[in-house]
């Protein structure tokens, strides 16, 4: 197997992407390139500030972009027109990208962090004029990563309790709101990427030596040694933190992004089948079809072509 690069100029300064079904989506911090998802320009999104996440409406004619600041926008992508929200003092903590859409696009729900507690409220906007809604899980948790629940009304949500340190999982449907603690020392999910799966169905992350899969009522899936620890190598504790890790679709390979660089491994045998090196690593990647990988570095998103060993003609 190898990985070829497919040259995409206009990502090239973009720090992250997100992907819908539609759309491809890098965000600069000062702009968000808008792409269909055969990577042809539809439009650039300028004047922003440190705008580091991109979320598409359910409908996929607006989306949300928030930055690592006080501040986040929302933009129509046929007109480009752009409204702003700058987060008010007690809650002026960084956002750090964090946001999502209702399941159905009349909201969104924006977990503002207050700066004496450092404890998150979760609000919600009404699209419409963009007004607080309401508030939820006031100054109970720090709610660290954020997900709509398309098929149930809800919101799930990863959170930390600062009073004893540890993880939950939080699960709100209507105004119902479900807690479920985490048993496994999970202190390190704050600190990198965590996921939820394309099919919505468990939740992903990675630390130094291992990398975990949850489903969404707290049960351990899965818990792999990381590939790339090594004891002997105080300095492999930074360089090989995997930041996030999925299955391709069909099942057979693992994509791995880590601090070190971007790994293709076989997933029933864990073998590495091909690795693309980076300097300052790879923090995210995003399946453009299931041949097509986007890849997120400090220095840019690259797109590569997953290419499979041809087979040997006698």
């Amino acid at each position: 197997m190898r990985l070829e690069r497919i040259e995409c100029k206009l990502l090239r300064h973009a720090w992250d992407i997100s992907v819908s079904p539609s759309y491809i989506i890098g965000c600069t911090g000062p702009k968000a390139v808008i792409l269909n998802r055969q990577c042809q320009h539809i439009r650039t999104i300028d004047s922003l500030d440190h705008v580091c996440k991109a979320y598409v409406s359910p409908d996929e004619k607006q989306v949300l972009l928030v930055s690592t600041g006080n501040r986040f926008y929302v933009a129509d992508i046929a007109s480009g027109e752009v409204r702003k929200v700058s987060i008010r003092s007690p809650f002026n903590q960084n956002l750090e990208g964090r946001g999502c859409w209702s399941h159905d696009g009349n909201h969104i729900c924006i977990p503002v962090v207050r700066s004496e507690s450092l404890n998150s409220t979760l609000r919600r906007y009404r699209l419409d004029d963009l007004s607080i809604d309401a508030e939820y899980l006031q100054d109970e948790y720090l709610i660290q990563f954020l997900w709509p629940l398309t098929k149930k009304n809800g919101y799930f949500m990863v959170a930390r309790d600062r009073k004893d340190g540890h993880n939950a999982f939080i699960k709100m449907q209507g105004e119902h709101i479900d807690i479920i603690p985490l048993i496994e020392n999970t202190s390190l999910i704050n600190c990198y990427g965590c996921y939820l799966n394309a099919e919505g169905t468990e939740i992903q992350f990675g630390c130094f030596e291992e990398y975990y899969r949850y489903s969404l009522d707290g049960t351990l899936i899965e818990k792999k040694q990381n590939p790339f620890f090594c004891d002997e190598q105080p300095d492999s504790r930074i360089h090989d933190t995997i930041n996030k890790y999925a299955l391709s679709p069909s099942g057979k390979y693992v994509f791995m992004a880590t601090n070190s660089g971007f790994y293709v491994l076989e997933a029933e045998s864990n073998q590495l089948l091909t690795h693309i090196p980076e300097e300052y690593g790879v923090h995210n990647f995003e399946l453009l079809n299931e041949n097509i990988i986007a890849v997120a570095t400090l220095h840019g998103v690259m797109i590569y072509q997953i290419v499979e060993k041809e087979k040997r003609k006698d």
